[in-house]
């Protein structure tokens, strides 16, 4: 367990796992869940030289669909949620779907990505490109911009929760926007990509628990 910044809170552990959560958020309640786990597309990543760069190969092993109860779980952890990939699961009916719209695509990625959101609004849609914030760390990362606009546009959370922390904009994002992170990665290579990312972004070191 490491606090960042004394506000954040970061843990590398199986976040499908309650007492994993439950030892992560400490008795405390995040505001919001912002989250994209992973979709099950384990077997489709092909596609040339795309598929053989060794970061996707890694994500074959990685994209393993969640079993539904641990989507129910996700959702049930807070009245605002906004859960990217949800189009992949069973998910309660919701007017308020978030769409991002890539503006330059790579060969065998879709076109756009899907969330599902608690919220009682209009379906929206974000568009950017793809690699935004620079170099790709990550197979599957979010922008650190599209965070912020969710944070920004939906409930305003002072606190999020992302259980699939991923390369890490998530907490970026939180830091940038003033908001406390709770946030959790399974893979060690990716906590340290996440730490080091942080760190190279505020100038400060985490502190282990």
């Amino acid at each position: 367990m490491l606090r960042v910044k004394s506000r954040h809170r970061l843990m590398c552990a199986d976040s499908t796992v309650k007492e994993n959560v439950d030892r992560l958020m400490n008795g405390q309640k995040a505001d919001m869940v912002y989250t994209d786990p992973p979709y099950g597309l384990e077997k489709k990543w092909s596609g040339g030289t795309w598929a053989s760069n060794p970061i996707y190969e890694k994500a074959k092993k990685w994209d393993v669909k969640l079993e539904q109860d641990v989507i129910d779980y996700i959702i049930s952890l807070s009245e605002q949620v906004i859960l990217w990939g949800a189009n992949y699961y069973i998910v309660p009916p919701s007017r308020c779907w978030l769409i991002w719209r890539k503006t330059n695509q790579m060969q065998t990625l879709a076109d756009f990505e899907m969330a599902w959101t608690s919220f009682d609004k209009v379906c929206k849609e974000w568009g950017s490109h793809r690699n935004v914030d620079g170099k790709r760390n990550h197979p599957t990362p979010k922008p650190i911009a599209l965070a912020e606009w969710c944070f920004e546009n939906y409930g305003q959370p002072k606190s999020v929760l992302d259980l699939f922390l991923g390369s890490g904009s998530t907490l970026i994002a939180a830091e940038k926007t003033n908001r406390r992170c709770f946030g959790m990665e399974i893979d060690p290579h990716y906590c340290s990509v996440i730490l080091k990312r942080w760190e190279d972004f505020t100038g400060e070191k985490a502190v282990r628990l």
